[in-house]
């Protein structure tokens, strides 16, 4: 059965993004939308709740106020799709090969397992091709009660990866 999911480990120390692959937002309007994908209210400042978008089309995550007035931009993602906070750490999947993490500035802190070398099309149907430690399209991601992520990516075969905390 295609959608049966295999689990992978992957345990990463936690590093910065990579010299020159930051995610540079389009220069278009901020309340202009392409592909809003995923969304959350961020609640890491209690009085101060707002709404994270994944502008995907934009390569871009836009903040908005709970009354629908756009905040700004955070830059550093290509294709973001989801958000998932644990202890002031958003984890953030994206459909550019990989996963990253916010810090409780919004700021970029690393991109995880990300995928810089021949990785199959995510229609393929051969588990064994894909390359263990990078992702080919991550599409959902949460934490556990312990800090763990588990990351689902949107390939023909269904793949699950945890990637351990380690510090």
């Amino acid at each position: 059965d295609k959608l049966v999911t295999g689990v992978q480990t992957c345990a990463l120390p936690i590093s910065p993004p990579a010299p020159g692959r930051d995610g540079v937002p389009r220069n278009v309007p901020i309340e202009s939308m392409n592909n809003p994908h995923g969304n959350m209210v961020d609640l890491r400042d209690p009085k101060n709740p707002v709404l994270l978008v994944a502008d995907r089309g934009n390569q871009r995550i836009v903040r908005y106020t709970l009354d629908d007035k756009p905040i700004d931009v955070i830059a550093g993602t290509l294709q973001p799709c989801h958000f998932h906070e644990h202890k002031g750490m958003i984890v953030v999947p994206d459909l550019a090969a990989r996963v990253s993490l916010l810090d409780k500035d919004n700021k970029v802190v690393a991109h995880l397992c990300e995928g810089v070398s021949g990785n199959p099309p995510r229609t393929t149907e051969d588990r064994k091709s894909f390359v263990a430690g990078q992702f080919v399209n991550p599409h959902g991601a949460c934490f556990d009660h312990n800090g763990n992520i588990f990351v689902a990516e949107w390939v023909e075969i269904g793949r699950v990866t945890k990637l351990r905390k380690i510090a």
